[in-house]
């Protein structure tokens, strides 16, 4: 009885190895028509010798790489990639530059081996040296003349402290987060400068803020433009960015997100003009572009002309698609 249900179920598989075959003969056959380049091809590409580094990340910044395998089986089916000995030389050069910017200086490729492996074909074998990496030793934030408030968010917003490895990503990453936190606070002409002085043989970093906060801004003059059906009184209510009122960065993109959620617009920018920072104000910019085919609903389920919109309704635009697949967006429009 076993043998005959071993032998039903081989029957049942054999279209599928026999398709499998095929294919494998086909792809085989593809890979084997196609003209060879004419430099040898790189099957396969190594690093050895990271320990606190990403040794994938690393890999995925160079420019040689290993010929990529059709559905992770077949190679040189689609594509090459070959072996330049210029190319590779770059590359070595920004596996050094990476360790740097990870914070290790003294990092280097100790060797780097063009081992054949056919005909036509290499693999590249590299090895690197980490070496120690260089630490923050000491920050000076240079908030002092900010308030205190918007001090102590600005040091929160940092991420790298006293001791940790100098990381130039890391570093920049802190400068533009202290800048925001200013944005948020109404500096809208704000400017950090961030400097770092690494001293490669004792293995350390100063870190040095230069901090311009500028006068605190307020809101301009808000325009709309782009719109033709929709009025503008529900556009605005849901912006909620008013004329004289403490500049915000987040604010902004809250109101910008609020548009977009809305529904009824291809495209939406809310764009500040920050180039009269004498002025102490920021006119705003609002573009918006409106989707096609749209009818106001009202929260009741009557429709009305959207000229009759009046206050304090939920309010919403449904419009369909050319599939005639229904998308609605609702908001809470109280116009004062």
């Amino acid at each position: 009885m076993a043998s005959r249900t071993c032998s039903r179920t081989s029957a049942a598989l054999r279209p599928a190895l026999i398709l499998r075959a095929t294919f494998l003969a086909l792809m085989c056959g593809v890979a084997a028509c196609r003209p060879l380049p004419a430099q040898p091809l790189v099957d396969s590409i190594t690093l050895r010798g990271t320990q606190a580094t990403d040794a994938e990340a690393i890999l995925r910044g160079l420019s040689t790489t290993d010929t990529p395998l059709l559905f992770g089986v077949f190679p040189r089916v689609l594509e090459y990639a070959t072996y330049d000995a210029n190319v590779l030389a770059r590359d070595l050069e920004r596996i050094e530059r990476y360790l740097r910017a990870r914070g290790y200086y003294e990092g280097k490729v100790v060797a780097a081996r063009v081992i054949r492996t056919g005909a036509h074909s290499v693999r590249i074998e590299l090895s690197l040296q980490e070496g120690l990496p260089v630490r923050v030793e000491r920050i000076d934030p240079g908030l002092s003349t900010l308030p205190l408030a918007v001090m102590l968010d600005a040091n929160r917003a940092r991420h790298m402290a006293d001791g940790e490895i100098f990381d130039e990503a890391r570093f920049e990453d802190d400068r533009q987060r202290i800048e925001r936190v200013l944005l948020d606070a109404g500096y809208a002409f704000a400017k950090v400068e961030a400097k770092a002085s690494v001293d490669i043989a004792a293995h350390a970093a100063r870190i040095v803020y230069q901090i311009d906060p500028g006068q605190r801004a307020s809101y301009g003059t808000v325009t709309i433009s782009g719109l033709s059906e929709i009025p503008e009184g529900p556009v605005r209510d849901n912006l909620d960015l008013h004329e004289g009122a403490l500049y915000s960065e987040s604010e902004l993109e809250d109101a910008q997100r609020a548009l977009v959620n809305l529904g009824v617009f291809a495209s939406v920018e809310v764009r500040p003009d920050r180039s009269h920072p004498e002025t102490s104000r920021v006119p705003i910019q609002v573009r918006v572009r409106e989707n096609a085919l749209r009818t106001l609903r009202l929260g009741g389920g009557a429709r009305f002309d959207v000229l009759r919109l009046s206050a304090n309704l939920v309010t919403g635009w449904e419009h369909k698609n050319f599939l005639a697949a229904c998308v609605t967006s609702a908001s809470t429009s109280a116009r004062g």
